[in-house]
C-alpha cells in the first residue's frame, strides 16, 4: 500500500488496511511522516489493525555509515524517533538496517561502532530490534552479522533478519557452519 518515494500517504493503510482481514501488518516508517508524526500515529491507532513489528526508516543505516558525526547523530535520532512511534503503536519489534544504499557495507566499521546505541535505544523502548540484512558491496550478509555479533558482547538483545535476496547460499551456509 506504502512504498517510498512516491507512495508514503498513510491514508492508504487507513482506508484500504481493514479490508485486508490480516491478524497484524508490518509498518514501513518514512520520512515524510516526520512532520506530522502524531497525526499518522493518531489515524493508524484508530483504524483497528494491529502493528506488532514496524520498519525503521531505511536511510537510517547509511546516515550511520555517514563520515560526519553530524549525519550519523541524525541517523540515531531518527532511530528514537522510529522507536518512540513503534511503542505508540504497540509493537514489540523494531526491523532496522543498520547498513544501507548508497554506502552499502562500504563502511560497515562506522556503522557498527553505533551498534550499542542501536540496541540501547530500541530496548529504552521496550522494544526488540531486529536486524535485517542487505546484500554487500564487500561482505556477505552473514559476514557482516557475523561482524556485528562479534562487535557487542550484549548484541542477543537483538534478532536477525535476512530477507530473500540477501540469504546466503547453501555453500555459504555449510562454510559458515563448519568454522563454528
Amino acid at each position: 500500500m506504502t512504498r517510498d518515494p512516491d507512495r508514503t500517504d498513510h491514508a492508504e493503510i487507513v482506508r484500504h488496511g481493514p479490508d485486508l482481514d490480516v491478524p497484524g501488518f508490518e509498518l514501513g516508517v518514512f520520512s515524510a511522516w516526520y512532520c506530522h508524526l502524531d497525526d499518522v500515529v493518531t489515524d493508524l491507532r484508530e483504524c483497528g489493525l494491529s502493528f506488532p513489528v514496524v520498519h525503521a526508516e531505511k536511510a537510517i543505516g547509511a546516515g550511520l555509515g555517514s563520515e560526519t558525526d553530524d549525519e550519523a547523530e541524525d541517523a540515531l535520532a531518527r532511530l528514537e524517533i522510529n522507536c518512540r512511534m513503534a511503542t505508540a503503536l504497540g509493537a514489540r519489534t523494531l526491523v532496522a538496517h543498520l547498513w544501507e544504499r548508497p554506502t552499502g557495507d562500504t563502511s560497515i566499521e562506522r556503522n557498527l561502532a553505533h551498534l550499542p546505541a542501536c540496541l540501547d535505544t530500541p530496548a529504552a523502548y521496550n522494544v526488540i530490534l531486529a536486524v535485517e540484512t542487505l546484500p554487500g558491496d564487500v561482505g556477505t550478509p552473514l559476514a557482516n552479522i557475523r561482524m556485528a555479533l562479534e562487535r557487542d558482547p550484549l548484541s542477543c538483545r537483538s534478532r536477525l533478519r535476512v530477507p530473500r535476496p540477501a540469504r546466503p547460499t547453501r555453500g555459504e551456509c555449510r562454510r559458515r557452519l563448519a568454522l563454528g
